[in-house]
């Protein structure tokens, strides 16, 4: 009988595809005619992990997992077998473990090596199969009658899940004189501002040229553009707010009351944030004082000790996922020592509530980097910026991430910076909203969406 098998096998390898067992006249008796695969699963699976040491380099380590959580799918009609969803970026195809039930004694071949019958190897569960491509299994009757042959592929992620995947959407040829870069969503695009050397507003809508700002009397502070009420906003540095539909055309927002100098610090969906400060007074004969509005004129003074406002390195409104406002502030300490700074963080619901979110005992707080840009995406707290070269680290080499509002930052070793722009220390500004985010560095426009 296992003579007059392999005969058999041997002609029947020259065929590529067959649907159905071949029947025979001279079957025998005692065997089964029975011929297909009725299971498909995959064992145990290794991964590649790529992550950042605490050395600023790249390195890699192997995780295994079991593949039985990636069911594979067998069509009997079209002789396919898939899995059904892809299996996690970075697995290894190349030596995979997979366990098979059948009726009938299973082989396999690489496609490319139909033909040659020396290449096809009988299957046994403890074999390591290469499946970095697609493999063709047979199922043979064990009375010799016939075969079944299915096309086995497995799909992999092509990016990690969860990660984030960079687009290079555009270049921004600013002149050497522009700085304080600053970008904002308007109409669901970024529009990037910034100054010449005299002071003067320029803006750049995506996809456009850059074009002169108008109606702007006095230097804007750019750090202080932000969205309100549909439209955009922005401090000068010693005199009125201003306030614009288009980013283009700004014009002055009269005072309701004697306010004199208001550094805006975020715009959420319900209310303007500043501080409010008389420039003409001498330091200190007047604390500037934290307040809100809801038009740009009234302002009503916080609760909150304001000194830590004074000088705001950035800020950031956002929607949490329970679909409360909350605004979180980064500001500058006075411990020259301590390389970080200070959140503070206000849960609008609370009214006037400001709590202070980070201390000098932190064990994780926000580190001090220029050109500081937070973001808010899918939940999580994004802190973008420069840093001076340290211990070997280039500037905008590490994201630093946040799952808790900002209380905590860490960095991150599953979301990278493009490595076109590593090392950029200037005219660095991000801006995201819930589906994309937007990174400005050396002169590049980078788009970065999730990958669900």
């Amino acid at each position: 009988m296992i003579k007059k098998f392999h005969t058999l096998l041997a002609l029947l390898l020259t065929a590529t595809t067959l649907a159905s067992c071949v029947s025979s006249d001279d079957n025998d008796e005692d065997l089964s005619g029975e011929c297909y695969i009725s299971t498909f699963t995959l064992g145990t699976l290794r991964r590649i992990v790529h992550t950042t040491g605490s050395d600023g380099q790249d390195s890699s380590y192997y995780v295994t997992f079991s593949g039985t959580y990636y069911p594979l799918t067998i069509n009997q009609r079209t002789g396919t077998i898939v899995n059904t969803e892809p299996l996690p970026y970075g697995t290894v195809l190349s030596n995979a473990l997979a366990n098979i039930t059948a009726q009938g004694s299973v082989i396999y071949a690489r496609e490319a090596n139909l033909t040659d019958t020396t290449s096809w190897k009988a299957y046994a569960s403890s074999d390591s199969i290469d499946f970095s491509e697609p493999l063709l299994f047979r199922a043979y009757a064990y009375d010799g009658s016939g075969y079944r042959q299915y096309r086995v592929t497995l799909n992999v992620r092509e990016n990690e899940k969860g990660s984030y995947t960079w687009e290079h959407v555009g270049d921004l040829a600013f002149a050497d004189t522009r700085t304080a870069a600053k970008l904002v969503l308007q109409g669901g695009q970024p529009m990037t501002f910034c100054l010449d050397a005299y002071g003067h507003l320029f803006a750049t809508p995506f996809g456009q040229e850059e074009q002169a700002c108008s109606g702007v009397s006095a230097p804007v502070d750019v750090q202080t553009i932000c969205r309100f009420d549909g439209k955009l906003w922005a401090s000068s540095n010693d005199g009125p707010l201003f306030c614009s539909d288009d980013g283009i055309v700004w014009n002055i927002v009269e005072q309701s009351g004697e306010e004199v100098g208001v550094k805006l610090i975020a715009g959420s969906e319900n209310a303007l944030y500043a501080v409010i400060f008389d420039p003409r007074i001498p330091a200190g004969s007047t604390a500037p004082y934290a307040a809100m509005s809801t038009d740009g004129q009234t302002w009503t003074p916080m609760e909150t000790d304001a000194q830590m406002f004074t000088s705001p390195k950035a800020a950031l409104a956002y929607k949490q996922s329970n679909g409360n406002q909350r605004v979180l502030v980064a500001a500058e300490t006075d411990n020259s020592a301590w390389s970080h700074l200070y959140t503070w963080s206000l849960l609008e619901k609370l009214e006037n509530k400001w709590m202070l979110f980070t201390e000098e005992s932190n064990p994780y707080p926000l580190p001090a980097l220029s050109h500081l840009s937070l973001v808010s995406n899918n939940g999580l707290l994004m802190a973008f910026g420069a840093q001076q070269a340290e211990d070997g680290k280039d500037a905008l080499d590490t994201i630093y991430t946040s799952y808790d509002n900002g209380i905590t930052w860490k960095a991150s070793t599953t979301f990278v910076v493009p490595s076109e722009v590593k090392g950029t220390q200037e005219a660095i500004a991000a801006v995201a909203d819930e589906s994309a985010i937007w990174l400005l560095a050396a002169g590049q426009l980078w788009r970065a969406q999730l990958n669900p």
